[in-house]
């Protein structure tokens, strides 16, 4: 699997490896992939942790882990994760030992190994937390922010405070961000473009438009 994407909330769906350029979503069957293996739970965020994911289920309030390759009946794809106390969760982003959860006007820094063990954290610059759409992690310590129309990113110190690395506010409505230690990609659904950016100094590296894309590009997630 190289791809996965949760299908409004619910089934998780994925590409394979040597799949076709025009290859559709596929899902081995309807249940073994729902969040949770239920019709109720839904999915807010997902990430890849190491050959599993880690799901956000914005309805129960949970984190699970969910194994693509454990699909006959007698197996359990979905496994319930202990985690933090939370009131709203919308979105997370995870490093390879760290984690960071949006609930509610909340962003909380926990151990990826152990969710449950969250604490609030303070991002200085934003007035408002729960003007924050999406969240993602360069590394263990540095976090990308990302609102309506702008990006931020902050370094961890190492007395557990953030500091402000850049701020860029040139965009018309982020669907999106994923980050890795190369770049910083940002999916801008106004603009019809995804724009990667320097993890350093927030500079525009690479950008592509619809112009780029035959049949036009609307991105909606990353």
């Amino acid at each position: 699997t190289v791809l996965a994407g949760a299908e409004d909330g619910q089934r998780v769906l994925r590409l394979r490896l040597d799949d076709d350029p025009g290859a559709a979503l596929s899902s081995n069957a309807n249940e073994p992939w729902r969040v949770g293996n239920g019709w109720t739970n839904h999915a807010c965020a997902l990430a890849a942790s190491g050959s599993a994911f880690l799901v956000l289920d914005q309805t129960g309030k949970q984190f699970w882990r969910f194994d693509p390759q454990l699909t006959n009946y007698s197996q359990t794809p979905w496994v319930k994760l202990p985690g933090p106390d939370m009131t709203q969760p919308r979105s997370f982003a995870l490093a390879a030992s760290r984690a960071w959860i949006l609930d509610g006007t909340r962003v909380l820094e926990t151990d990826a190994a152990t969710p449950d063990s969250a604490h609030p954290i303070s991002l200085p610059g934003l007035t408002d937390a729960a003007a924050i759409l999406h969240l993602a992690a360069v590394d263990d310590e540095m976090l990308i922010v990302a609102e309506a129309k702008s990006v931020r990113a902050y370094r961890r110190s190492t007395d557990g405070g953030y500091v402000p690395l850049w701020h860029t506010d040139t965009f018309n409505r982020i669907a999106g961000v994923a980050a890795t230690p190369r770049g910083v990609l940002v999916a801008d659904a106004g603009a019809g473009s995804v724009i990667l950016l320097s993890p350093q100094a927030g500079t525009t590296l690479a950008q592509l438009t619809a112009a780029d894309v035959p049949g036009g590009l609307r991105p909606t997630a990353l």
